[in-house]
């Protein structure tokens, strides 16, 4: 019984040994798997991803490149296929605004139908979406979906008013800087909404596309239209 006792002590103990190896081997791998993945982030500018068993791979191939006297290569990232993070939106000829944007909250890549619509008022883009089929990724802005669908691009100026500048003068440097697209028609817009001398001097930060009125409404300070 003495001898069973023993050799039962001892079987357990190096059970205990053997455990506590394991677990300490496998602390070092998560260890060194996340310094490898943390390198991989820092140094992969493509979506990248290293599981644990890509580190347990590395290692492998460590070892027999030290057996057989080869350097140690550093971790090498699997990239992540970027097809898997795309939607695809398809727009038709003529389709109006509401469905398209129905169609964008569908792909999760508008929150709000109104508030998209409203977007595209103030920038002028209602009758400029081009037909077609369009990929994005699922965390595209909304600034750069819209800009995309429209074939737009988005730019901002400076622009500064001096006391007692009017309307034309002001729409002279609009179209300086590239603000506005017709002097003329700004000049007439400005007639019907009757604010050719009520621009306010100050320096203004010009967001284009624009709606003329939007940016009227900038200068002026007053809401000329409703949204």
């Amino acid at each position: 019984m003495g001898i069973f006792r023993n050799l039962t002590d001892f079987f357990h103990k190096v059970l205990r040994f053997i455990a506590l190896i394991l677990i300490l081997c496998m602390l070092i791998l998560i260890i060194k798997w996340r310094y490898d993945a943390l390198y991989i982030e820092s140094t992969t500018r493509s979506n990248a991803s290293f599981s644990i068993f890509d580190e347990v791979k590395k290692i492998k191939n460590d070892l027999i490149a030290t057996k057989n006297g080869e350097p140690i290569e550093s971790p090498i990232p699997v990239v992540v296929d970027d097809k898997k993070d795309m939607v695809t939106v398809n727009i038709s000829e003529n389709e109006s605004v509401e469905s398209i944007a129905n169609s964008l909250l569908e792909k999760d890549l508008i929150k709000d139908v109104e508030a998209f619509k409203v977007m595209v008022n103030d920038m002028g883009l209602y009758n400029s979406f081009v037909s077609g089929t369009y990929s994005f990724k699922k965390d595209t802005k909304v600034l750069d979906t819209l800009m995309q669908l429209t074939n737009s691009t988005y730019r901002e100026y400076d622009f500064e008013i001096v006391e007692g500048e009017n309307y034309q003068v002001v729409g002279k440097k609009l179209l300086n800087i590239g603000a506005i697209k017709s002097e003329e028609a700004f000049e007439q817009q400005c007639k019907s909404l009757g604010v050719e001398n009520s621009f306010k001097p100050g320096k203004y930060t010009i967001a284009t596309p624009s709606k003329v009125v939007r940016i009227i409404e900038k200068l002026t300070g007053q809401t000329l239209e409703p949204k």
